[in-house]
């Protein structure tokens, strides 16, 4: 560094200037012939990458789209399924109603009945009526089937709420 500097120091003006000229010189050389195959090759690579980009996402979107498809097929085959099982369960539900109403007697409407009188003290609910829908007026046969009983009664509204809600889970209960 030294013996450059000595010698840009020793030199006359006329050379410093035919030396800075011919930096510049060269350096445009280098930035007209290496920067633009720089410049096309960096533009190559970005078309290259936005085609691989446009690929990539296409294929994408194929497979994304025949995996949905699949995935419909076999959401379609699990309800279908659901369906069936729904229907057996709902077959199955139905016969226990009706063995469960087969062995409904009078013990068991008496105990409902009770059940209900109590309950409604306990609520302060005044029960003015209770009918059974399946007896039909004037009818002497006896009826073992209790499907349908109108309650009539005074209360509040949150304890009538209360005495609903605790009447189903008593019915289900003792059925």
């Amino acid at each position: 560094m030294n013996k450059i500097d000595e010698y840009l120091n020793s030199i006359d003006t006329k050379q410093k200037v035919m030396i800075a000229i011919s930096f510049v010189l060269c350096l445009f050389f280098v930035l007209n012939q290496v920067v633009p195959p720089m410049i096309e090759k960096r533009d190559e690579l970005n078309y290259s990458i936005n085609d691989l980009e446009m690929k990539i996402s296409k294929n994408c979107l194929k497979r994304l789209k025949r995996e949905e498809r699949a995935l419909k097929k076999k959401l379609l085959a699990k309800k279908e399924e659901v369906n069936k099982k729904r229907e057996n369960v709902d077959f199955i539900v139905s016969n226990l109603y009706k063995i469960r109403y087969a062995f409904f007697n009078d013990l068991k409407w008496a105990k409902i009945l009770d059940e209900i009188l109590a309950y409604s003290l306990k609520r302060d609910i005044k029960i003015v009526s209770l009918k059974n829908f399946d007896v039909q007026d004037g009818s002497k046969q006896t009826i073992k089937h209790k499907k349908n009983i109108k309650i009539t009664g005074i209360g509040s509204y949150k304890n009538i709420v209360l005495f609903i809600k605790n009447f189903l889970v008593l019915i289900f209960l003792l059925n």
